[in-house]
């Protein structure tokens, strides 16, 4: 096992800039992920609402010594996607349960 800190995905993340590094645009890659990989085990996708998440991008940076990094993803991949997506999984199911999210929905609407 690795002894670096974290993984990929924030690890990356943070490489990339503090935009990328936020607590709330990790979730929102994460769950974009997450609904493109339901869609597409449904044989759906919605280019509206997700779209690119499965691509190895490849990014590069370099940082302040110049030394250039690569293969920084902005989303999840491999084991680190389906640990992710099973924990969304979790949520989505127990917000649904609850009767969270329909409360949560209506009152976007109302």
């Amino acid at each position: 096992m690795s002894d670096q800190k974290g993984s990929k995905f924030l690890r990356d993340a943070e490489k990339l800039g503090d935009y990328w590094a936020r607590p709330h645009e990790l979730f929102a890659r994460a769950f974009e992920s997450w609904a493109e990989g339901r869609l597409a085990e449904k044989g759906q996708k919605s280019t509206y609402l997700v779209t690119g998440t499965t691509p190895k991008y490849g990014w590069f940076k370099k940082d302040k010594d110049g030394a250039l990094w690569e293969d920084l993803e902005p989303y999840p991949h491999g084991e680190e996607r389906e640990r992710i997506h099973a924990a969304i999984d979790k949520l989505v199911e127990t917000l649904d349960r609850t009767g969270d999210m329909r409360k949560g929905l209506e009152a976007l609407w109302f």
